[in-house]
């Protein structure tokens, strides 16, 4: 990862021989911007990866529920009711 610091005081020793002192002011606003938005789009990677963690957890936990619950009622694949007919059958 890109360590802020350490640009900012590349960007201050390159610069500092610079006929334009604004170059300085120039390379500073744009490596600390370009730092926030690194740092802002690790922050958004990281929630986009909590938000698919949690949303496939609670996903897998609703299908062991509703998987649950059809083993227990008898009803694989749609047909419990034909099951417990054939069941009373025999």
């Amino acid at each position: 990862m890109i360590n802020p610091t350490r640009v900012l005081s590349y960007v201050l020793d390159t610069q500092e021989n610079s006929e334009f002192p604004l170059t300085k002011v120039f390379s500073l606003i744009f490596v600390k911007d370009m730092a926030n938005l690194t740092l802002r789009g690790c922050e958004l990677m990281l929630l986009g990866k909590r938000i698919a963690e949690k949303m496939s957890s609670e996903k897998i936990s609703f299908l062991r529920k509703s998987s649950n619950i059809h083993r227990e009622s008898g009803n694989y694949l749609g047909f419990g009711d034909e099951r417990a007919e054939l069941n009373s059958e025999i």
